[in-house]
């Protein structure tokens, strides 16, 4: 009983670490993305003569 439950333990911690370090590089590449997507924008903007 004692080592199912350590194991389940571990098993949810696992997913919380690897939920966590999902959710953090999703996050990063959101913001990597937007950032470069505004760059592209305002290079294309000041390049095009419209």
């Amino acid at each position: 009983m004692c080592s199912v439950t350590l194991g389940s333990y571990i098993y949810s911690d696992k997913v919380t670490e690897t939920t966590t370090w999902l959710s953090k590089i999703t996050f990063e590449w959101g913001l990597m993305g937007t950032i470069t997507n505004a760059m592209v924008k305002n290079v294309f903007h000041h390049v095009d003569p419209m």
